[in-house]
């Protein structure tokens, strides 16, 4: 995005032995080119991820975790506080 929005982001170990970095390395050496060009820009913003979005709301729906009025970027942290609270409950049991 920008200087701003810099991010570290984890990566599992499988996905660096798979290559991914070696992939960003060849497909986005600079911080603005697109690390997925196969993406169409789209929408108002003519940003590559509507199509992703749209695809992780069908994904959500089939797993069944979506809720209507919820956004793709809350799935991390409802993620976390499911997780939590089975590993509260779990603890209770023992």
């Amino acid at each position: 995005k920008n200087a701003n929005a810099e991010r570290r982001v984890p990566l599992h170990p499988e996905v660096i032995r798979l290559g991914f970095l070696q992939y960003v390395r060849q497909t986005a050496p600079k911080p603005d080119d697109p690390l997925f060009p196969d993406l169409a820009p789209q929408g108002r913003d003519r940003r590559r991820g509507a199509s992703l979005t749209r695809w992780f709301v069908e994904y959500r729906r089939a797993v069944g975790v979506y809720r209507p009025g919820v956004g793709m970027h809350a799935f991390p942290s409802g993620v976390r506080s499911t997780m939590a609270s089975s590993l509260a409950m779990e603890r209770v049991r023992w």
